[in-house]
């Protein structure tokens, strides 16, 4: 199936119209029936995680159709398992997509410092939480839909 078979079909299991989409993600239906008809090349990352959610399918499977993930690439099928086997690993990827470059950058540079480390499990687990809290009010933020 493509990409855009994988939409469509997602999008009309749930019930849902172009319109009712839209809304709920803030992704013009125009755009979201180029997709569905394969006349637009791939949507960014952070498209595919707000179909995703939308939809509930998988963004490892979105991501894999549209190409960012190749399923005969190691790397690529390393991280499809990983987050098929961890399902905060798929959240944190989710939010990760909603970030802006600088964000994502601090998050990185954060992550980094905390695998740096050595005072490891509970001081870890206290700044993971608080990473963790704080990516999600960056992405509540994130997925406000513009102002009119």
């Amino acid at each position: 199936m493509s990409l855009a078979s994988v939409l469509e079909f997602a999008r009309k299991k749930k019930g849902l119209s172009l319109r009712k989409v839209e809304t709920l993600t803030g992704i013009s239906n125009a755009y979201i029936h180029q997709l569905e008809k394969s006349k637009r090349r791939p949507p960014r990352p952070q498209i595919l995680a707000k179909l995703a959610e939308v939809y509930e399918v998988s963004l490892m499977e979105l991501m894999e159709k549209a190409g960012y993930l190749s399923s005969e690439d190691d790397l690529g099928r390393e991280l499809a398992q990983f987050i098929r086997d961890d399902s905060e690993a798929l959240g944190l990827f989710r939010i990760f997509f909603q970030l802006s470059t600088s964000k994502k950058n601090d998050l990185i540079k954060y992550a980094e410092y905390l695998s740096a480390t050595d005072d490891a499990s509970e001081q870890t687990t206290k700044a993971a939480e608080k990473a963790m809290l704080f990516s999600m009010q960056i992405t509540k933020d994130a997925m406000k839909p513009p102002k009119r």
